[in-house]
């Protein structure tokens, strides 16, 4: 038998279910996938918070010697294949036929193919008779992480299912095509997101120790991962160097949020990253969906008691808690993104009832939540979509080449958990070109406790989204950390009293100590450049205020705001010139004379 028709046996009807279910079950899986696209092609502008800004940094690729664009000058392009690689190299793939937006959608449909196929494909590895297990899958395709726009870790997540459900499969029977299989999958897994990839050496390396020959399978698994791992340190090679030696961030900053606050972004009520564009309802539809898991857990423990995989998921419990949430100078979500995995991993865990009639209810109890939680999620998408229309309807009263001050109030800017419109200007950049100012890293954002502002200019300054480990990289941004991003860091707030901060100080102690001390955290350890902290007590937040020369060199300014509520002060030197919904153009008496 050849790898790929080992790979593809799972999806036959499986003679243990009857083929009357096996067929109901068919027909339910593509009616829900179907239903699973919806909210994607419903709407015009996908409410993802990051995702403008992947199609931004894609157009800089696309458009690099285009004179027009002037992207030349700032940005150097490298197509080596980088861990995040994956998602430019598609939609570039796709826009000079699609155009850039419906590219991105077509690429987004995949994830959303791929994940239900995968959650399929892992848990078949189990029994024909886990395909049920499956349906659970749907309520989780429109994740946290998807809907805050972490596109390469979203499409990361089908190729870790497929992986982890091939291996758990074929672990003592790897013949050599299966190798080569297994090895495709690892390295696509790494040219998408490299979170995920380390997370799948976690997940592999564990299955590899459950193994009959467990030396045999550890071997075999470093042999699969030998591709990745060799690119992964030509990466470093050749790019670390250079970052270090752009002024990389000389502060290394590690943070463990206290226990407490760990377990109740995993199983509080509040349930912090599994809800987000409209988070009451979602937590409802999981609850419901946890009840049932349950159930099914209770209906025989001692047959999940008897699955060894537990192993695997309780290997990512740990995981989760010994990863640190945040590592300077971006790693950002570091252990939260773990979460979604033990979720998915644990669907394999519990027996399915033999009984028909009861697997039926099961399945029709689970086709009801996938549909209610497709119906949210498209209300929420189209909801969204209307403000993004008007948005995109006042970009559109700008003429190109112009400087633009993007000013919104943080709570109206908030949908649910996710800011849909916080990176929205980025659309900007796609549908306008030329001229304008260019602005600098230093002087590109502003905020107080109310307002955020960001000014554009022709020149997009995409902090995060290029630079290293990114097909972009912008010769403007260094990562170098001053005073005031030694403050930001001890000044987050996912570090709450008990939460310990781990510290390089990299010659700038002094401005350490200062901002610890100011942040309520006390040394617990210092040796030299490091230390370690621990928070005693969270301050209350002091707002700074919002710099009123910020919009000066802008020729324009949007506002989101309601209607109803006063302009703040740094708009007095604008005239309003249009508005729509609760997005207004206001501009300088120089520019609206044109």
């Amino acid at each position: 038998m050849t790898a790929g028709s080992a790979f593809l046996r799972h999806w036959h009807t499986p003679a243990q279910v009857g083929k009357p279910e096996g067929a109901l079950w068919a027909v339910a899986v593509v009616l829900l996938t179907l239903a699973s696209l919806v909210p994607i092609w419903a709407v015009e502008y996908l409410p993802l918070q990051d995702y403008p800004y992947h199609l931004l940094r894609i157009q800089i690729i696309a458009e690099y010697a285009n004179p027009v664009f002037d992207y030349g000058r700032y940005f150097d392009i490298s197509l080596f294949p980088l861990p995040y690689v994956l998602l430019d190299y598609l939609i570039l793939l796709l826009a000079p036929v699609f155009g850039l937006p419906f590219a991105g959608k077509l690429v987004l449909s995949t994830y959303v193919l791929g994940f239900v196929s995968s959650i399929f494909y892992f848990v078949r590895a189990f029994g024909p008779q886990y395909t049920l297990l499956g349906f659970f899958g749907f309520l989780f395709i429109y994740n946290w992480y998807f809907n805050m726009g972490f596109v390469n870790f979203a499409l990361a997540i089908p190729f870790f299912f497929f992986a982890v459900g091939f291996y758990w499969r074929y672990r003592d029977a790897l013949t050599l095509s299966r190798s080569l299989l297994l090895c495709g999958m690892v390295l696509l897994t790494y040219l998408t997101h490299l979170y995920v990839f380390l997370y799948l050496g976690v997940a592999l390396g564990v299955i590899a120790l459950l193994s009959q020959s467990k030396l045999r399978a550890l071997m075999v698994l470093a042999g699969v991962s030998l591709p990745a791992l060799l690119l992964l340190a030509a990466t470093i090679v050749m790019h670390m160097p250079n970052y270090l030696g752009d002024g990389g961030s000389s502060v290394v900053f590690i943070d463990y949020p206290s226990l407490l606050w760990t377990l109740d972004a995993a199983i509080g009520s509040k349930l912090r990253y599994f809800a987000s564009i409209s988070p009451a309802r979602e937590r409802q539809i999981l609850v419901a969906a946890a009840a049932v898991w349950f159930a099914l857990a209770a209906w025989n423990p001692s047959g999940l008691a008897r699955n060894r995989f537990v192993v695997v998921v309780g290997s990512f419990c740990i995981l989760y808690l010994a990863l640190p949430e945040f590592v300077s100078p971006r790693y950002n979500f570091f252990s939260c993104r773990v979460l979604i995995f033990i979720a998915l991993l644990a669907l394999a865990l519990p027996v399915v009832p033999r009984v028909p009639a009861w697997r039926l209810l099961v399945l029709a109890a689970l086709a009801v939540l996938a549909l209610a939680s497709l119906a949210v999620t498209t209300r929420a998408y189209l909801r969204a979509d209307e403000k993004l229309r008007d948005y995109a309807a006042v970009l559109e009263q700008i003429p190109p080449g112009e400087g633009v001050c993007f000013v919104q109030d943080n709570q109206v800017a908030r949908v649910g958990s996710i800011k849909p419109f916080a990176l929205f200007h980025a659309y900007y950049y796609l549908e306008h070109s030329g001229g304008g100012p260019v602005y600098d890293a230093s002087s590109q954002t502003h905020s107080d406790s109310r307002y955020r502002a960001v000014r554009v200019g022709s020149v997009p300054m995409m902090p995060g989204f290029v630079g290293t480990l990114r097909t972009v990289h912008d010769s403007r941004i260094v990562d170098q950390p001053g005073a005031h991003h030694i403050e930001r860091f001890f000044s987050r707030r996912a570090i709450d009293k008990g939460g310990v901060v781990l510290l390089l100080s990299g010659g700038q102690r002094n401005d350490v100590q200062t901002a610890a001390a100011r942040n309520g955290f006390e040394p617990m350890l210092e040796l030299g450049d490091a230390a370690i902290y621990q928070r005693r007590q969270v301050p209350a937040a002091v707002a700074p205020q919002m710099d009123l020369s910020f919009c000066d060199d802008s020729a324009y300014l949007i506002l989101l705001q309601e209607r109803t509520q006063t302009k703040p002060d740094f708009t007095r030197r604008f005239e309003h010139m249009f508005s729509r919904g609760n997005f207004h153009l206001l501009a300088r008496e120089r520019a609206s004379a044109k």
